[in-house]
């Protein structure tokens, strides 16, 4: 988390009467944002908070306290598309996308959503500035006899911040129900702040303070007719409808069933909707939600592709929206566009491949933000390797890393393209030492592996496409037992006890397990440049590098191409 300080103080604000001054005459115009916070019953808020950034950075452009009325302002010269980040003490947070095109007023009212506490509060660990606010280092209450819940630590400092794990049904980090004042947590959350007296403090978590209810968010713009007013309620709409989507998604998992969800009436308003809205930022979103629900439903309509194609410039703000997969997602729009059918193979159409590379070319060109066209070429750089075009490829690899070196992807695609990449086919695998996690005398190395065929599996259980493997890896390493293939996972999870409860239920695993303390830092972890999971690769009894991400429903066919290939040199 982003910590910030901590007062015991409880933040306040006023709005303050914007007044131009002679000096200030030049300055450039302002989007000012007005309205009011409140909570789910809809009184003004302990602390609340809103905050603007752009969409594809962590860094806010603005902040403002709520004041103890409710209302706020914040002010920006920005444009794009932004976030309003609405934040609120024992209130989930709520973000609302702005696309800000000039200066603008805009008048909304907001009322969040109270937390959903679980429904057993025996889990509930406190986790504070006594343990950096690690979640693997919750401390546990103590329940009394008067109902509450208390701990005692040690607080050095005259105050304490904490927050409550396990009490919020998500599993988020939340305030406590005791606090002199509070601060944000960085994350959409608050902590508590108490006092401490003789370098200790007690947090007291009283169950009967919390509110529980039903109730959802709101938004309400003050001029309803206002494309900002249009644009949230298209954008909420459509979350709503995601949301849904998702939900049954989950629901047929748990059921072991097929999913089945009707995209056809949504794909049909959606439609309509483009054919009524003439404001081209909104109808742009519209075309992107049409084109998602179709890429859900299996519909991808060609029609609606050249739509994409013809009406969303390289310079669309949406591109710096997360919510649209970026400008990379005109690829087989732009495949489609050209009239070609929808194949398993459709990656490998040059001529849509050199289409959609001119389309992002011009996106590094056009687009006025840098982090929209770091992303346009780290795409470029795996579209032109899907092509066949390596040396393409590493020309804009070294683009990237020369023009955009703080580019949020760069170390990841360094670990996947760059020409000095540790794994990569045909090289060695670096040395490596990882303790079985079956037993604790048994070492797995580099050297310990030699003579094995190996698929060497990075992977953890709160990962949820290492989970969506299983399917895959099972049968895999049944049928390729007979080529003399070995499994060898490891478990970047937070506690080895985490992998021997997963492997108690459905998926047994019954293969070769080993644990690396410390994730992602592990040495070893670092050292093969393992920044993501799951991440797979083969190995050959030489110690040489066969194939690297093979998975899903190819992994079986991977593995053997590349066996074969290796039979062949």
């Amino acid at each position: 988390m982003n910590a910030r300080s901590c007062t015991l103080a409880l933040v306040v604000g006023c709005c303050m009467a914007l007044v131009m001054r002679p000096a200030e005459a030049q300055r450039p115009a302002a989007t000012l944002i007005t309205g009011t916070v409140r909570g789910a019953d809809g009184s003004p808020l302990k602390v609340a908070h809103v905050r603007l950034a752009p969409e594809r950075s962590a860094r806010e452009v603005a902040e403002a306290p709520v004041a103890r009325d409710g209302r706020f302002a914040i002010a920006t010269t920005l444009t794009g598309v932004l976030r309003l980040s609405v934040t609120g003490v024992d209130h989930y947070s709520l973000s609302i996308p702005l696309v800000l095109t000039a200066p603008t007023t805009i008048g909304l009212d907001v009322r969040l959503k109270h937390y959903e506490y679980a429904d057993s509060l025996e889990n509930v660990t406190v986790i504070g500035d006594f343990n950096h606010f690690a979640f693997s280092g919750g401390r546990p209450l103590v329940r009394q006899s008067d109902g509450r819940y208390t701990l005692d630590v040690e607080a050095p400092a005259d105050t304490l911040a904490y927050e409550l794990l396990g009490l919020e049904k998500t599993g988020r980090s939340i305030n406590g129900t005791q606090a002199g004042g509070y601060c944000y947590d960085g994350g959409g959350d608050y902590r508590s702040v108490i006092r401490t007296h003789d370098g200790r403090a007690t947090v007291v978590f009283d169950p009967a303070a919390l509110v529980r209810g039903p109730g959802e968010p709101s938004v309400t713009f003050r001029d309803a007719s206002a494309a900002a007013a249009r644009l949230y309620a298209r954008y909420r709409d459509w979350s709503r409808q995601r949301e849904a989507f998702m939900d049954s998604s989950s629901a047929a998992r748990r059921r072991h069933d097929s999913l089945r969800y009707d995209w056809g009436p949504v794909i049909t308003e959606r439609t309509a909707a483009v054919a009524r809205e003439r404001d081209p930022l909104i109808r742009q979103m519209l075309l992107l939600q049409l084109w998602d629900a179709e890429s859900f439903s299996h519909r991808l309509d060609s029609a609606v592709a050249r739509q994409l194609v013809r009406e969303i410039p390289p310079s669309s703000p949406w591109w710096t929206s997360y919510d649209y997969g970026g400008p990379s997602s005109m690829w087989l729009p732009i495949h489609l566009a050209s009239g070609k059918p929808f194949t398993p193979r459709w990656r490998a159409d040059t001529a849509s491949a050199l289409a959609a590379l001119a389309y992002l070319d011009r996106v590094v060109a056009e687009h006025p933000d840098s982090m929209v066209q770091a992303s346009a070429l780290g795409s470029a750089i795996s579209l032109a390797r899907a092509a066949g075009d390596v040396p393409r490829s590493n020309d804009y690899y070294l683009r990237l890393e020369r023009g955009y070196p703080d580019a949020p992807d760069l170390a990841w695609l360094r670990t996947q393209y760059s020409p000095n990449r540790v794994i990569q086919v045909g090289r060695q695998i670096p040395e490596f030492r990882f303790v079985s996690l079956d037993d604790s005398s048994v070492v797995y190395t580099r050297a310990s592996m030699l003579g094995r065929t190996y698929l060497l599996d990075f992977w953890a259980t709160w990962c949820g496409p290492c989970v969506g493997e299983m399917p895959y890896l099972h049968p895999a390493h049944d049928s390729l037992a007979a080529d003399g293939v070995e499994f060898l996972s490891v478990s970047l999870d937070n506690r080895p006890d985490d992998v021997r409860r997963y492997r108690q239920g459905e998926w047994k695993m019954p293969w070769l397990h080993a644990f690396a303390p410390g994730g992602f830092e592990n040495p070893e972890v670092r050292k093969l440049e393992i920044l993501g999971v799951p991440t797979t690769i083969l190995i050959g009894p030489d110690g040489s590098i066969l194939a690297v991400e093979p998975r899903g429903e190819h992994t079986v066919s991977e593995i053997r191409e590349a066996l074969r290939a290796a039979r062949h040199q």
